[in-house]
């Protein structure tokens, strides 16, 4: 049975997922943090089924806001609250570009990682 190029990427999304992938960060700042100023990304992933880019992460700075970025381009996806809990979360529904990489940054802290199910442009 032919499969369409949809149908392949699909199946080789879930695979890479259901391998329970593990995102590489990098600190990619060479300035200081701030005390008790850190933040991570858990999850970055691009679902092609519902087109939505979802970025999630922890900080130690509740309230703060985390800017995310394409981490190629340097362009501003979006921003997102920092919780009581230290967790953060931003989803974008219909994004103009899935960068295949992005930034979080907080403060002087500044982390990347990969996108789960995202494209590399060529």
């Amino acid at each position: 049975m032919d499969r369409t190029p949809k149908q392949m990427w699909k199946s080789m999304t879930r695979g890479l997922l259901s391998l329970g992938a593990t995102l590489l960060i990098l600190a990619t700042s060479g300035l200081p943090a701030a005390a008790g100023e850190t933040v991570a990304v858990t999850a970055a992933s691009w679902k092609l089924e519902s087109s939505v880019l979802r970025i999630e992460g922890t900080s130690t700075k509740p309230d703060a806001v985390i800017l995310v970025r394409n981490a190629d381009t340097g362009a501003l996806l979006g921003s997102a609250a920092v919780r009581a809990d230290g967790k953060w979360l931003l989803k974008l529904r219909d994004p103009a570009a899935v960068p295949a990489r992005l930034s979080a940054e907080l403060g002087s802290q500044c982390v990347e990682c990969d996108v789960i199910g995202a494209v590399a442009s060529r």
